[in-house]
Order: structure tokens, then C-alpha cells, then sequence
């Protein structure tokens, strides 16, 4: 009688066993339509850091006292993660930019100053005949009796003591980071993307925590024979500021794991820096080798429209602002650092000013210009892995 009871036990137990297997193929379908959520990371280095045309580092001659040449910046550090959530196409990212050289402030005007960036020279202005302790406290806020606790300060942030302060240029004022979420689709008409980016650049200074930045919104889209081709509009929110960008990017594999890459893109501006201006901001190109995650890369901008990038504010772009040797947005000139930083060229431009001025009957300030350059060009590296 026990054996059969085993004997029926077994045959219910195989005529049982097909149920269950007809179910785990739908259990295991429905699984694997959610895919797994992964990571993307990219540890990437840049030559110079160059962002829609804009040499973000041109501060990096500055501090040398260097001409604006077409590589002018300085090497940085550029990480990027890459959330991919399990909703398919929908992604989180956190991108990050760190000089790694010329971070630290640098006193390029070598005059005595109260202040960073104080353009008052404490020294000429020392009044013939005056004792110099008063004219010292007095330079620095304070009256003729003396010292006082409010009349100067040791915190070279602030000012306060005359002396040499470095002027706010130094890179680590530019580290940043940015977040996007972003969601793509592919569909029967193209791929189409959309998000949200926020722009930040966090800098400590006497302990307290500086930030600044902004946030866009943007739209991607993809023909869906050429993918390879695509069109991107960013749209700053505080602002009517817009960057339209066509790209297109592909690839020749050499062999097994080792490719080929090219890339080139043009950048339409409408507003940039709180400039009213719009055209063709740049054109861009790159060319390189990617091998078994890690990558290097020739890169290249090219600036039809200078006056992106002109920092000058004098005025309109047609106004006669060389009459009195300033200049305007619309052409393209900026003060040369090789010509006027430092206290003996300062000194050399003030004297051939007042030359000018006294001959003309003209205010006129003398200021040596070049021209920006219109190419620039930077290297990137970098190792990007999944997990």
C-alpha cells in the first residue's frame, strides 16, 4: 500500500510539473520588460575647457600675463555619472569640471592695493608732505588719530591693509557642477529627448559657501534613418537666452574593440552672457581613437562672431568708443594682459594716456588690445566604464 501511494505521489508530482513550467516563461517575459538599472561613468581630462564656443579658463593668461591665444587655458579634471533608472529612458547625471592647475589667486597688477581688485594704488596716492602712518590708515578707512578696529583688517578676502592682494582669477572660482535628468524615446517618427539641466559653480571663500548658476531646459530630436544626426535647443529659464546645436557624430571600428571617431557640430546662439546678440556662436569638429573604454580626442572651435565672446560693455557695437581708446563688444578687442598687467606697464599706458589726453584735449586712456582669436583647440582623454 505504501509503494502505491509513492508510485501515485510521483505520477501527480510529473503531471504537475508542466503547469509550472508553462508559467515561469511569462513570469520571467514580464521581468525582463523593466530592464536592470545601471551606471555609467566617464573620467575625462581636458587640455582646456571649452564650453559653446567659450574659453571658460581664458582667465589662465591672465595670471601668467600671457596674450589670449587659441590654447590659453589650463588642463582640468571633467567626471561624469550617468544614472540609467530602471524606467527605460529615463536617466539622472551629475557632471563636474576642477582645474587642476592656476586655482589659486594671483596678484597680476603688482600695486599696493586695500582690497582684491581695488584699482586705487595706495602708494601714489600718498599726499606730498603727509606723514605716511596717517596716510596708510586713512587709505584704509580709517581717520588721522590712529589705528582703529573697524579702520583695518588682516582678512585679505575683504581688504583692509594696504598690500599686494591677488586679483579673483583664479580657476578654482569655476568649479562646477551640473545635474540633468533627461528622458529619450525611440519612436516610428525619430528618437526624441527632453530635460532639465542646473548649472552650479560652488566656491568656498572665508568659510562661507558662494554659489551661482542657472538652469535651462532643452529638447533633443533624431531622424530615424541617420540617428547619427541630431538637433538639440537648449533655453535658459531666467532668460531668452537659446542655443540651438546641429551634430552629427559617428564611428569607423579598426578592429575588434578599437574605433575611429569623428564628430562635428554648429551652434546657433540667440543671447549669450546677457549679450543681445544671436548668429552662428561656433563650429566644432573632433576627431579620434577610442580603444577598450579609454578614449583620446583632437578638438577644435571655430567663433564666426566674436562678439559672443567680447567682454567689453562700452556702449553699442557701432559706437566711436576708440576716441577716447576704450572699446565695445562689437569688435572683437579686449585688453592684452602681456601689455597691461603689472605695475610698470600700467605705469608706461598711464604716461602715454596723458600724452594723448594733453596734445588732443581729449580724456583719452590708453589700453593695449589684441584681437581674440577665433580658433581654439583642446585635447581630451579619459576612461568611461559601466557597471
Amino acid at each position: 500500500m505504501q509503494k502505491k501511494i509513492t508510485i501515485l505521489s510521483l505520477l501527480l508530482a510529473l503531471l504537475s510539473f508542466p503547469l509550472y513550467a508553462q508559467e515561469d516563461p511569462g513570469i520571467q517575459a514580464a521581468e525582463e520588460e523593466l530592464p536592470d538599472a545601471s551606471i555609467d561613468v566617464d573620467l575625462a581630462f581636458v587640455s582646456n575647457y571649452v564650453f559653446r564656443g567659450d574659453d571658460l579658463f581664458i582667465t589662465r593668461a591672465q595670471q601668467k600675463n600671457e596674450s589670449y591665444g587659441s590654447h590659453s587655458g589650463e588642463m582640468a579634471f571633467q567626471p561624469s555619472i550617468t544614472f540609467n533608472t530602471p524606467l527605460e529612458g529615463l536617466s539622472f547625471n551629475i557632471w563636474g569640471s576642477f582645474a587642476m592647475f592656476g586655482r589659486d589667486d594671483v596678484d597680476t597688477d603688482q600695486i599696493v592695493q586695500t582690497a582684491p581688485g581695488s584699482s586705487t594704488d595706495v602708494i601714489s596716492g600718498l599726499a606730498i608732505g603727509e606723514p605716511q602712518a596717517n596716510a596708510i590708515v586713512q587709505a584704509a578707512g580709517g581717520t588721522a588719530d590712529g589705528i582703529t578696529t573697524t579702520a583695518l583688517s588682516t582678512n585679505k578676502e575683504t581688504g583692509g591693509l594696504p598690500g599686494y592682494y591677488a586679483e579673483p582669477n583664479g580657476l578654482k572660482r569655476l568649479d562646477e557642477l551640473d545635474f540633468t535628468i533627461a528622458y529619450s524615446a525611440d519612436t516610428k517618427v525619430g528618437s526624441i529627448g527632453f530635460g532639465f539641466v542646473a548649472y552650479t559653480f560652488p566656491y568656498i571663500s572665508n568659510g562661507q559657501t558662494l554659489t551661482g548658476g542657472t538652469e535651462e531646459i532643452f529638447v533633443s530630436y533624431a531622424l530615424p534613418f541617420l540617428p547619427e544626426l541630431g538637433l538639440s535647443v537648449n533655453a535658459d529659464i531666467d532668460s531668452s537666452v537659446m542655443y540651438y546645436n546641429l551634430s552629427y557624430g559617428s564611428g569607423v571600428e579598426i578592429t575588434d574593440g578599437v574605433s575611429l571617431d569623428y564628430g562635428a557640430g554648429v551652434g546657433y546662439g540667440n543671447g549669450y552672457l546677457g549679450k543681445r546678440v544671436q548668429g552662428i556662436q561656433d563650429v566644432t569638429g573632433s576627431i579620434g581613437i577610442s580603444a577598450y573604454g579609454f578614449s583620446v580626442a583632437y578638438n577644435i572651435a571655430y567663433r564666426p562672431n566674436l562678439e559672443f565672446f567680447d567682454e567689453d560693455t562700452s556702449g553699442n557695437r557701432n559706437n566711436p568708443s576708440w576716441i577716447n581708446g576704450s572699446s565695445t563688444a562689437g569688435d572683437g578687442l579686449v585688453a592684452d594682459p602681456s601689455q597691461t598687467n603689472g605695475f610698470v606697464r600700467t605705469t608706461i599706458n598711464n604716461g602715454i594716456g596723458t600724452a594723448i589726453s594733453n596734445a588732443s584735449g581729449v580724456n583719452y586712456t590708453y589700453t593695449p588690445r589684441q584681437k581674440l582669436p577665433r580658433t581654439l583647440w583642446w585635447i581630451s582623454a579619459g576612461y568611461s566604464f559601466s557597471i
